[in-house]
């Protein structure tokens, strides 16, 4: 890239750090990756030189502050928001120049040079708070700590007092206008029945209705027609795969390791099928959550229970890891912060891992409980099963199931396999025994004649084909049907606690910690961790205890936030203190005691939001009200959602009626198996992640590969599958209507559309009404069927009965290119 001079450098970074001045609150994904992967490397590498602290300012430049950094320092300002490359210090640590590059004396890893090029590409937030802040607070004092709003236990309150007493159907209903009459403004209507009915299969199933449903609902004046209706979808096995991948985008679900060697999850799908039929039978949330955090430890009455209880520990399995680590405590501290991180923030609502290296900057949280909750985790074995090969340097084992294994696509093995194999794998083993003797001959000459890197490389690569042959062979019986295995964890054999890492750095430990838990958290009777068990059950106890404070909040949080589109909490992963303030907070009380008195059902919960009037009303515009309230955060009206990606696919499939409802053993990446994304002939590949095997199946069964999406999942704001992300971003962007123009999956699902029209409609006008109920939900007005008839007279070549082919299939395209198509209402 051509650089700037550095006047005009400086004076296009000055508008830069000015808009960081005033620039909206950093979000807390973005705190979380400063606090982890900038803050430790600016305290080990920067601030020795650059520190006001320590009266260190070489060149002007001042690290350890927000305002420091965005002031730059004898050569300018060092970060342009976005550009890493257009940024001094990128250019510094990345060592584009020998003469500026930092640190002086030696390099940062790769790594670490690739996060700060990340963080200056998402516009460089810090979430430092400058000496005075209002929102740091003095934590030391335990009573301060626990009388913060979510630490306190939830109170049921008296119902509040409303003007409008005729307007409430429930006690959701009194807190919402209560709170819409203190700030003066007023509900909009009720939504009309076919809104309702649409807004409500895609709500509990992600699926639109049927024309049929939709008239029936709509002439129903049966008064619990509703309440029927929510019981009816509730018992559809889709009401586990909608419901099921909003769960699995909190426990950052994927089938790949993600960074630097991509290395596929072949057994992942196990997790995603036991999290569908968890929310299908209404699981209690506490023994969810018990089962995924400590499921080997628990009883189990059959195999076949052992074995969901064993898929289950998944959960702690799952997340993206850096396989090539060379330092083996490194690779194993990091597993377990991850492991941290995930739990706190996926069940509490807290970042935990922010007390990696330091005490929490914002909640109470010390380091020292970072710590001993890292030994419980360092007292766990953790089986993620990567084959070793070639850049996988932290290979590991599958969990085998206490179950016969249901064949599927892809994965019996014949005897001409099988014997293939048995012979790579003999040959293989001779060639490295060969290997083996050229280097002995070779060290008895003094190294004369042998190329050591190349050696080293060939040995690599035979290791990697023989621990594949093994492996492949290792995972079927005599007869090649394939074993049962999964990815997940057990107790170790070696029980150990935690030493306190000095920064977070693995090579400078202090003083070992008891294992436990957050005090803060902890109640006052916390389980005891005993000497010869991880501590892990112990964990799952406190976890889900009657007593935690944020456990049934963070949950019924989430429930509202996925049904009225925000939650009462708006950082729905983060109750700390740099998280939002609940807009409700008695009616989040209401909510958290009720879902313990409701023995924690999910779909109880559910039903009580929706029944609510609040969830029934229409998504009216009102000037006023937007005046007052622009983000709805009252709940005057029903906010308006764009469907998420695999609601859109899953949509126009079922509208053209390819949709296919039953569900397939094992996924994409199962069928391809062990190996590095891409590479090798048998990897699986970017074309692979358009899941065309897996046909017509619901997007939820779709490949989930780390950085290698489905086209429809990268321009419909997929959550990132290596974070705990309980609300997905919303976009508007040109690729969104590029993707309907052009999609070959669209243009072939509108030409199946057309398809089934013209086989169960007659006329022109009933196949435009049939159009709209099919897509929209909705009957169209008379000026939408004037537009659709003059549509098809004037499409080039209808007169002469060619066009009128093209004409329909690009009809039915328009109705799924079109915003209400790809929205509820």
């Amino acid at each position: 890239m051509k650089r700037l001079p550095l006047t005009l450098f400086s004076i296009s970074t000055a508008f830069f750090t000015a808009g960081i001045a005033v620039r909206a609150e950093v979000s807390p994904e973005q705190e979380k990756f400063f606090e982890e992967k900038i803050r430790p490397v600016l305290a080990k590498h920067c601030f020795k030189c650059h520190s006001d602290k320590e009266d260190k300012r070489k060149g002007g430049l001042v690290m350890d502050s927000k305002a420091g950094l965005q002031a730059g320092g004898s050569s300018g300002y060092v970060i342009q928001a976005g550009d890493p490359d257009a940024s001094l210090l990128f250019n510094a640590i990345s060592r584009g120049n020998e003469d500026t590059a930092m640190p002086p004396d030696y390099a940062l890893s790769a790594r670490e040079v690739g996060d700060f090029a990340a963080w200056i590409k998402m516009g460089a937030p810090d979430p430092r708070k400058e000496e005075g802040s209002a929102s740091v607070v003095n934590w030391r004092n335990p009573d301060v700590a626990r009388d913060f709003w979510s630490f306190r236990q939830p109170v049921e309150s008296p119902l509040p007092a409303v003007k409008d007493a005729a307007w409430p159907r429930s006690e959701i209903d009194r807190f919402v206008l209560a709170k819409i009459e203190e700030r003066g403004l007023r509900v909009v209507a009720d939504a009309d029945k076919a809104t309702l009915v649409r807004r409500a299969y895609f709500d509990l199933l992600g699926l639109p209705p049927s024309p049929r449903t939709v008239e029936n609902f709509t002439k129903s004046t049966d008064s619990s027609a509703f309440s029927r209706l929510v019981d009816l979808l509730m018992e559809s096995e889709s009401f586990g795969e909608k419901w099921g991948r909003q769960w699995l985008d909190v426990a950052r679900y994927a089938e790949s390791t993600g960074k630097e060697v991509n290395i596929t999850f072949p057994h992942a799908w196990r997790y995603r099928d036991y999290v569908i039929k968890s929310f299908n039978q209404d699981k209690p949330y506490d023994r969810f959550i018990q089962e995924q955090v400590a499921g080997d430890l628990l009883y189990a009455e059959s195999n076949v229970e052992k074995a969901d209880l064993l898929v289950a520990t998944g959960f702690l399995a799952m997340g993206p890891k850096s396989m090539n680590e060379m330092n083996r405590v490194q690779f194993q501290m990091d597993l377990v912060d991850e492991q941290i991180d995930t739990l706190s923030q996926a069940i509490l609502g807290v970042t935990v891992a922010c007390a990696r290296c330091h005490d929490h900057k914002f909640d109470p949280i010390s380091q020292r409980e970072y710590y001993a909750m890292a030994g419980i985790f360092l007292s766990t074995d953790t089986y993620y099963g990567t084959v070793s090969q070639q850049g996988n340097r932290r290979a590991s084992e599958l969990i085998p199931l206490p179950i016969k294994e249901q064949a599927f696509a892809g994965r019996k093995m014949t005897a001409f396999e099988r014997r293939r194999l048995e012979q790579s794998l003999e040959d293989s083993l001779a060639e490295r025994s060969k290997l083996f003797a050229e280097v002995r001959n070779a060290r008895n000459r003094g190294g004369a004649g042998m190329d050591q890197a190349e050696t080293r490389q060939t040995l690599l690569r035979l290791n990697g084909r023989i621990a594949m042959a093994e492996n492949r062979l290792d995972s079927v019986d005599k007869d090649g049907n394939p074993l049962a295995f999964a990815m997940g964890v057990k107790d170790s054999q070696r029980v150990t606690n935690a030493r306190v890492l000095d920064r977070g750095e693995v090579d400078s430990p202090k003083e070992f910690i008891q294992r436990g838990f957050v005090s803060v958290i902890s109640g006052d009777q916390p389980p005891r961790i005993p000497n010869s068990r991880s501590g892990r059950k112990e964990l799952a106890e406190w976890l889900t205890a009657d007593d935690n404070p944020l456990f049934a909040r963070v949950m019924v949080n989430r429930i509202w936030s996925w049904l009225m589109g925000r939650g009462i909490v708006e950082t729905v992963d983060n109750f700390g203190v740099n998280g939002q303030r609940p807009s409700h907070p008695e009616l989040l009380d209401w909510l958290a005691i009720r879902f313990k008195s409701n023995g924690y059902s999910v779909k109880k919960t559910i039903k009580d939001i929706m029944l609510s009037r609040a969830y029934q009303l229409a998504s009216t515009f009102d000037a006023r009200n937007f005046d007052k309230d622009p983000g709805n955060i009252h709940y005057w009206r029903k906010s308006q959602r764009r469907l998420q990606a695999e609601e859109i696919r899953d949509a126009i499939l079922a509208v053209s009626g390819e949709l296919r409802f039953d569900a397939p053993r094992g996924s994409e990446v199962s069928y391809k198996g062990d190996g590095i994304v891409g590479r090798g002939p048998a990897a699986i590949t970017e074309n692979d992640v358009l899941g065309e095997s897996l046909g017509s199946y619901r997007s939820i069964y779709l490949p989930v590969v780390r950085d290698v999406l489905p086209e429809i999942f990268n321009v419909f704001d997929y959550a990132d599958a290596s974070l705990v992300s309980g609300r997905r971003d919303t976009t508007i962007v040109p690729g969104q209507a590029l993707f309907f123009m052009n999609s070959p999956f669209v243009l072939r699902q509108s030409a199946k559309t057309a398809d089934r029209v013209l086989a169960e409609k007659e006329t022109g006008g009933e196949r435009i009404h049939h159009l709209y109920m099919l897509t929209l939900g909705r009957a169209p007005t008379a000026s939408e069927i004037g537009i659709a008839q003059r549509y098809f007279e004037e499409f080039p070549g209808v007169a002469g009965g060619a066009g009128k082919r093209a004409a329909l299939d690009t009809f039915c395209q328009s109705l799924f290119a079109c915003a209400e198509f790809r929205h509820v209402n």
